[in-house]
């Protein structure tokens, strides 16, 4: 018996856990550079990253490419896109090198969430700062964000979903260190970082840096009034990281060879783009063609639905809130057994029907967290499940087949696995040290 308590209190530090991260990461790196040189059959979407960077590589008209869908692919993709075309420059292969790129952000994504494990840590009791326990949520976050497997592959091919959860695992990180700076050159450092980060993840898919923008919006009205010298710098940094993020990712519209607008121009273009790239109705609207679309000859195609051709905004609006809560539970659990048959499909719709038990385990434990009200830093929380649920509710009005929401999901994997991180419950067995509440600052 007191070998089984000793177990699960030991701790792994944080240097040890940096150690394995990086050990997998150079498995990982060694896997990309071993793999043929033609796209994934489970994400052929690779291919046209590759062909892209190879353009941006070379010097080529990257806007007019492919009858002129580069002009909007690159902008969104610039945060994957850019650094695949520098190593494409000095030689790499195109596949290879935006696999690379990939696997170094899904490492870097591994070592800010590890971030905010270790700032969680520190608010609990002195001896907890050292490492994380081996029975413990926080443990179980961190092993499934690194172990599991879609979230591998995904990361390990040229697409941009490690992108997308580097950048903002970044602004969070950014945003949970700016909680608890006390010294005002750290502040502007942390708010610059936030900037930047915000402005990345506009230019990695700009659906998600919306979620992220709306999720620290909320944050900073919920706790204005407790930190409003720090809520001004985040809401400054937030609104100029979001209106720089939605200027750099806009449609390059200019024809090849003509001359791009000044920086004055640029800027009214941000301005005048930024309420419709924010708005949610923007989304709805174009929800149902969206799903249509993506649904086309799938065969894990995800029920229609009858919001398509509704006369106005004000039924729209109702018919997507009425299909949310079903089309939610699809995006996220789906393919499942016995609801579905994916031997039928493929064998990869086998695997994810398979993990997609894992996906209903972190929620259960999840929402016990939440329910619970146990957590280290309430207003970081706040900003991670606020973020989560609107991507939820994004991928449940766009979404069209099992295949590419069970990809695109993975893009909230880091927000769940958030949520057991900043549990203060240290360690599983009940009663075993319960965190009281005492410091719990951001």
């Amino acid at each position: 018996m007191s070998q089984a308590v000793a177990w699960r209190d030991r701790l792994i530090s944080f240097r040890t856990l940096v150690f394995i991260i990086l050990g997998l990461g150079v498995v990982r790196l060694v896997v990309a550079f071993l793999m043929p040189q033609e796209p994934s059959i489970m994400a052929p979407d690779e291919g046209t990253y590759a062909t892209l960077a190879g353009v941006v590589g070379s010097g080529g008209d990257w806007a007019s490419w492919n009858y002129n869908w580069g002009a909007g692919l690159y902008p969104g993709s610039r945060a994957l896109l850019g650094p695949a075309a520098l190593l494409i420059y000095f030689g790499l292969p195109d596949l290879t090198a935006v696999r690379l790129v990939s696997v170094l952000y899904a490492v870097g994504s591994q070592l800010l969430l590890l971030t905010i494990a270790r700032l969680s840590r520190q608010r609990l009791t002195p001896d907890e700062a050292g490492g994380v326990p081996v029975a413990s949520w926080a443990m179980l976050g961190l092993a499934a964000f690194v172990l599991l497997p879609s979230n591998v592959v995904w990361s390990n091919l040229g697409l941009r979903e490690a992108a997308c959860s580097f950048w903002i695992l970044a602004a969070v990180a950014s945003t949970a260190y700016l909680f608890t700076a006390k010294d005002w050159r750290l502040k502007i450092v942390w708010g610059a970082a936030i900037v930047v980060s915000i402005t990345m993840a506009f230019q990695s898919r700009v659906y998600l840096a919306v979620a992220l923008v709306l999720a620290l919006a909320v944050g900073i009205v919920w706790f204005g009034r407790e930190r409003p010298r720090i809520s001004v710098t985040l809401a400054t940094s937030v609104i100029i990281g979001a209106l720089a993020g939605v200027t750099l990712s806009l449609p390059a519209t200019q024809p090849s060879g003509q001359p791009t607008p000044g920086q004055e121009g640029v800027v009214q273009q941000g301005l005048e783009a930024a309420p419709s790239v924010l708005s949610p109705d923007n989304y709805l609207q174009r929800g149902s063609e969206q799903r249509a679309v993506s649904a086309e000859g799938a065969e894990s195609a995800i029920p229609t639905d009858s919001c398509t051709g509704v006369p106005d905004l004000g039924s729209l609006r109702w018919c997507e809130i009425s299909r949310l809560p079903g089309a939610a539970f699809a995006v996220m659990f789906r393919p499942l057994w016995p609801l579905d048959s994916p031997v039928e499909w493929s064998v990869f719709a086998a695997m994810a029907s398979v993990e997609n038990f894992v996906w209903l385990a972190l929620v259960a434990a999840a929402l016990v967290i939440l329910i619970s009200r146990r957590t280290v830093m309430p207003r970081l929380l706040c900003i991670v499940v606020t973020y989560g649920g609107l991507v939820v509710a994004g991928m449940a009005a766009l979404e069209g087949n099992f295949g590419t929401a069970f990809r695109h999901k993975s893009s909230i994997l880091w927000a769940l696995c958030a949520v057991l991180i900043l549990s203060s419950a240290q360690r599983w067995p009940k009663g075993d040290s319960a965190y009281s509440g005492e410091n719990q600052t951001p």
